[in-house]
């Protein structure tokens, strides 16, 4: 099947707007993602190089808000003329990154000398949300755009904890994700492919963070009081998921895969990390998503193991709360493969 005929089945069938199949160049071609993480964590290393070294030479003009932003301004600059330029040089990007963590520390410091020494943290994390949003829209790289999302996710979590907003930004990180993956087929038939993909997956990504947070191993979290509103969200996100996605299906495997997805979050309620994982299982296997999908299985076990020592439950709680979700992930596998394994074929 040629990508042109693909494009013209979607589009009879309404997943797409149009049976014009996008045109791929070599510019839209993305390394491995082992590679992009190890990218970006050199990218990270050699904007704290950069830093150090703009801090010995400009040491003078910290006190400066107006030069510091200046500077940061020039470096963004800077960094959008690399990623134009060489999209597709390595070096050329992971400079590109460099430059642009170093301009986002710049620019937060200016902000923060801006509005004062006694400055509220939380005014600057709101300031940092709104850059990484716009540099999301800005940077034409899906590494930069990736964790730009990630990180706007993570300050925007930091400063409402004053505001008391984090279920309702569970409510959006959660809907957020499921929109753009269902609206993705037509995103990418408009040309808006190196968008829509790395904020999903940063989006993924910072829900399964947002799961693990309520996790009291190295004690409590700011956001902890919220578990059981998280939890709710999440539920609330994972049913639907799953109604949506067997909208096509007989009545019978569509309840039933609606009642496992119920026993599930009715046991793990109290574990908000483990239905984050499983909502991000299933968006990530049903958009093909195949490294996400292990890292999501991994988080999954991952959270498993740390539940069973958290120290806001008793023993026997726990082990049932574990019992019961083997049990209930045990009956999702026995619906799927009675009810679903001629799609997995």
């Amino acid at each position: 099947m040629t990508l042109e005929s693909l494009f013209a089945a979607l589009h009879r069938d309404g997943h797409v707007a149009t049976s014009q199949a996008p045109q791929i160049t070599f510019s839209d071609l993305s390394s491995p993602w082992y590679t992009r993480v190890l990218m970006g964590f050199m990218g990270w290393l050699g904007g704290l190089f950069v830093l150090g070294f703009l801090g010995a030479l400009i040491a003078v003009l910290f006190s400066n808000s107006i030069l510091m932003m200046i500077i940061a301004i020039g470096l963004f600059a800077g960094s959008f003329a690399m990623y134009r330029a060489m999209p597709t040089n390595d070096f050329g990007t992971q400079f590109a990154l460099a430059a642009s963590i170093c301009a986002q520390v710049v620019a937060t410091i200016a902000f923060g000398n801006a509005v004062g020494q006694s400055v509220d943290p939380y005014n600057v994390a709101w300031f940092v949300a709104a850059m990484q949003i716009a540099l999301v829209v800005l940077m034409p790289n899906a590494l930069h755009r990736l964790l730009s999302t990630m990180f706007a996710v993570v300050a925007l979590f930091v400063a409402a904890q004053k505001g008391l907003l984090v279920p309702a930004l569970d409510a959006a990180l959660a809907v957020t994700l499921l929109l753009l993956v269902r609206a993705e087929s037509t995103l990418v038939a408009m040309g808006r492919r190196q968008l829509v993909e790395p904020v999903i997956n940063g989006l993924a990504i910072a829900l399964l963070v947002r799961g693990a947070a309520h996790a009291t191993i190295f004690g409590e979290a700011p956001w902890f009081p919220f578990a059981l509103q998280t939890a709710v969200v999440f539920t609330m996100a994972l049913v639907a998921w799953v109604v949506l996605n067997t909208s096509r299906v007989a009545m019978v495997p569509r309840i039933a895969a609606v009642l496992a997805a119920v026993v599930y979050v009715v046991v793990t309620w109290r574990a908000p990390g483990l239905i984050a994982s499983v909502l991000v299982v299933l968006v990530a296997f049903g958009s093909g998503r195949r490294a996400l999908t292990a890292f999501a299985l991994v988080a999954l076990l991952a959270y498993l193991s740390t539940f069973y020592y958290q120290m806001h439950m008793s023993l026997m709680a726990k082990s049932m709360v574990l019992a019961l979700s083997g049990a209930s992930l045990l009956v999702m596998w026995w619906v799927h493969r009675t009810y679903f394994a001629g799609e997995a074929a």
